[in-house]
């Protein structure tokens, strides 16, 4: 759906920052790849960049480069002024996608109980599919305004349907966020007991499907002490990973406050195999998924036999 912005126009410094102006520019962005400058008289191609922060006032911007010029808009009110001056925004910064994580609302399972994600913080302690018990090191949130998600629908959650994975309520996640299947298909498939696959790749099973772009978004990713599955809405999905393409930019910030984090091979190792999001969606598309409803979640024990309970037949 086409929008309009009010496009500041954006100066690289020498250090790799970017500088927002005072000079802009009206235009309408078109879909993903297109914008205009005139009402629609000419067409350009655009990049989008990723969204910024300036630091220390919670605004953000949506950075564009259109034919080798800089452009930001506010993500909140898209036609409204943008704080100008130095953001200092390294391009590095300027991430288009996030890292895997969990909506708003998600219900974790914990010692305790479930308990929403958004109560979670550093400390607290969670129960993984494996049936242990593991110590949050980090919690973090990202809200993405209405319009970064029609902008960029990659930014769009899938909502995993009922039963899709096990589970007897809709669990809502990142597209790249990975969930673990298992059972006699994903052995004949892969050659393993257990793998995890995007999110993403269960929108070829047919129950699953984008979330909508109208409102707001918060996203929450949870860092336990080494890449793990917990239970999230009776679904096993993974925690936060930091390999190579697990948090992109926000990983250097980390390994200041955690410096057993570099160079972490215990953290960079993953949990499960990963299957990749073409591998998934062949898998999903082929493969008759079938699994039973979870039980209540009672202890740490029961949590490892819920885990496994998913079955699959082709």
């Amino acid at each position: 759906m086409p929008f309009d912005i009010l496009a500041h126009t954006v100066n690289s410094t020498g250090g790799g920052n970017f500088v927002v102006q005072n000079t802009t520019l009206s235009a309408t962005i078109i879909d993903a790849d297109t914008i205009t400058f005139d009402g629609g008289a000419t067409f350009r191609s655009y990049t989008y960049l990723g969204q910024g922060n300036y630091r220390g006032t919670g605004q953000s911007g949506e950075f564009i480069e259109v034919e080798g010029e800089i452009y930001a808009y506010a993500s909140d009110n898209p036609t409204g002024p943008l704080r100008t001056g130095n953001w200092q925004i390294s391009g590095g910064d300027l991430d288009p996608t996030d890292p895997p994580c969990f909506l708003a609302g998600t219900l974790i399972a914990t010692p305790q109980g479930e308990v929403p994600i958004e109560r979670l913080s550093a400390g607290d302690r969670v129960v993984t599919a494996s049936g242990r018990v593991a110590r949050i090191l980090w919690a973090g949130a990202r809200r993405v305004p209405a319009a970064s998600l029609k902008r960029d629908p990659r930014l769009r959650a899938v909502v995993i349907g009922e039963g899709a994975l096990g589970n007897d309520r809709p669990l809502t996640v990142s597209q790249q966020h990975r969930v673990l299947v298992a059972g006699g298909c994903v052995e004949l498939w892969f050659g393993l007991e257990e793998i995890l696959v995007p999110a993403k790749a269960l929108l070829a099973s047919g129950r699953a499907w984008l979330m909508g772009d109208g409102e707001a978004i918060t996203y929450h990713h949870l860092l336990l002490e080494q890449h793990d599955v917990i239970l999230a809405n009776g679904v096993a999905a993974e925690s936060l990973f930091l390999g190579p393409r697990g948090l992109g930019p926000t990983r250097s910030d980390l390994e200041k406050l955690y410096p057993c984090l570099a160079p972490g091979p215990v953290h960079a190792r993953p949990a499960r195999p990963f299957a990749s999001i073409v591998e998934g969606r062949a898998f999903f598309a082929r493969a008759d998924y079938r699994a039973r409803g979870p039980a209540p979640l009672l202890s740490p024990a029961e949590a490892l036999a819920e885990s496994r309970s998913i079955s699959c037949c082709c």
